[in-house]
């Protein structure tokens, strides 16, 4: 085997090893940030939002066709945040209209952390929350 070809065969196996690297950083990346969002929809503070407005993707990486949510909450001290949910196609996000509650999830330390419950996980909270009515 000649010079030239083992030069070529280093070349592609050191280009073959970063797609490699970066494949494997961006699914790492993408597992911890699911798992932060399971933990919050889990474990998260529970407070009643509004839906403010269904909007189409705009981000980088758009999928035509998704939407998400926009919607604002007050954590327990009385402080207002916003938050907009995950990518969603139409028929999962028309299911909630502007002004309606949701269920937001926060992380009481960090409540710029949020998730509204889209999936409905915490229901019960959404109903104990809504029996109470404003604090």
């Amino acid at each position: 085997m000649g010079v030239n070809a083992e030069w070529g065969l280093l070349i592609l196996g050191g280009i073959g090893s970063l797609f490699a690297f970066v494949g494997i950083s961006l699914a790492a990346i993408a597992v911890v940030a699911a798992w932060q969002r399971t933990r919050l929809v889990r474990f998260g503070t529970p407070a009643l939002g509004v839906v403010d407005e269904l909007v189409e993707n705009d981000s980088a990486l758009k999928v035509a066709g998704t939407y998400r949510l926009t919607y604002r909450f007050t954590d327990d001290h009385g402080q207002t945040w916003e938050g907009s949910s995950p990518t969603q196609s139409w028929s999962l996000a028309a299911r909630w209209d502007p002004g309606e509650t949701i269920l937001v999830l926060y992380d009481p330390r960090n409540p710029r952390r949020n998730e509204p419950d889209i999936w409905e996980a915490r229901m019960g909270d959404l109903a104990r929350l809504q029996d109470e009515g404003p604090a």
